[in-house]
């Protein structure tokens, strides 16, 4: 069987267990014999149902669903609501039939035509929590640039062992992590959904030495029972973004974590916040934002001061913004140009490029704080 996509295609859920997945090739498989070299994929969550399940395929333009089977009820639900768009579905089935006979060999370039390292290769879709989701574009540039930055903070090589519990639906696995595979070679062990009480034996198990969080999912891990095993594990790293000042002691030193890296990036946003490894002794811990002069220059991001009552940047009588001092609250702001680009929302004009410079970008406050 023969997969073919001349369109966008939306993933529902491709829920196999990959234990041990080399992600070198897994794209080219995707794709390959496809008349389309380079389709775009939209990563629903896989939490929607009714509306926000029909306005996230709808939004996105495609005309094939692939789907698990635990999804084939909320599918159900609305196929009457997607009937014109003339949806192919093909579940988890096929498409495993599909990989399994597929020859994973690399496209030639003439195949690739057309691709730039400013295509869209997926839409990941906004929360939804002031609305429905959006689609944000996400292109190769960031998607590369993640992983490959990534890997030199992290001295990533082949031989390491990435365990991501995350959603791949969002992008701190579905970018981050798997850029970070990609681009290195490394072996990415992909659990199905987070588990608190096998996180050790599944670390220890599978000889991790990557360990990506978010959130409070290192709250999740200290509140079960310590155990003598805890800390007898290959973790050199773990990364990820909302790690708590008052538990990242004792998260760090209970599960023996030689080092800890916190970062920040978002999702459509232009900009990221890379912080230094901080080993054991708690050196750097909860740092952030301080640059020297050169590497300043080079980076589009800025910290401005902020008016959290009014949610809105503080400005002298000429319009102008100020960089943060030490202690102060600030709002982090990325420049936009040609490199560091801002792509907007898949089918939403409201939001796009031209409409954010017009209405939401001001000149005249990023050539001060940026000078």
């Amino acid at each position: 069987m023969t997969l073919s996509f001349d369109s966008p295609f939306t993933l529902c859920s491709y829920c196999r267990p990959f234990s041990f997945a080399r992600l070198s090739f897994f794209p080219y498989r995707l794709v390959t014999n496809s008349p389309r070299t380079h389709p775009q994929v939209a990563l629903i969550n896989t939490n929607l149902r009714n509306k926000s399940l029909v306005h996230s395929i709808q939004v996105s333009g495609t005309k094939t669903v692939l789907f698990g089977p635990e999804f084939t009820s909320a599918l159900s639900d609305v196929k009457d609501s997607l009937a014109p768009m003339g949806l192919r579905y093909l579940p988890q089935s096929e498409l495993e039939s599909a990989l399994a006979s597929t020859v994973a060999t690399r496209l030639p370039k003439s195949a690739r035509k057309g691709l730039t390292i400013h295509s869209t290769y997926s839409l990941t879709y906004t929360s939804g929590t002031t609305g429905l989701p959006k689609a944000a574009e996400l292109v190769h540039f960031k998607q590369l640039g993640s992983g490959i930055y990534m890997s030199k903070m992290y001295n990533v090589t082949e031989h390491d062992r990435l365990y991501v519990c995350l959603p791949l639906y969002h992008s701190a696995a579905g970018a981050m992590s798997t850029s970070l595979a990609v681009s290195t070679g490394a072996t990415m062990i992909l659990k199905r959904k987070f588990s608190a009480s096998s996180f050790v034996s599944d670390i220890r198990q599978h000889k991790v030495t990557l360990f990506q969080y978010i959130g409070e999912l290192c709250r999740y891990l200290l509140s079960t029972p310590e155990t003598p095993l805890d800390g007898k594990n290959s973790l050199r790293i773990a990364f990820g973004n909302g790690l708590r000042a008052d538990i990242w002691e004792k998260f760090q030193k209970r599960f023996n974590i030689p080092f800890v890296g916190e970062l920040y990036a978002g999702t459509e946003h232009n900009v990221s916040i890379v912080g230094f490894l901080v080993d054991q002794s708690g050196v750097g811990r909860g740092s952030f934002g301080r640059t020297g002069a050169i590497l300043q220059r080079a980076l589009n991001a800025r910290i401005a001061k902020f008016d959290v009552e009014k949610e809105e940047l503080i400005r002298d009588k000429n319009g102008f913004c100020s960089l943060v001092a030490d202690n102060e609250v600030g709002e982090l702001l990325g420049r936009v140009n040609d490199i560091f680009r801002f792509y907007g929302y898949h089918n939403n004009e409201k939001v796009n490029w031209k409409e954010k410079r017009k209405k939401k970008l001001s000149t005249i406050v990023f050539h001060h704080v940026f000078a």
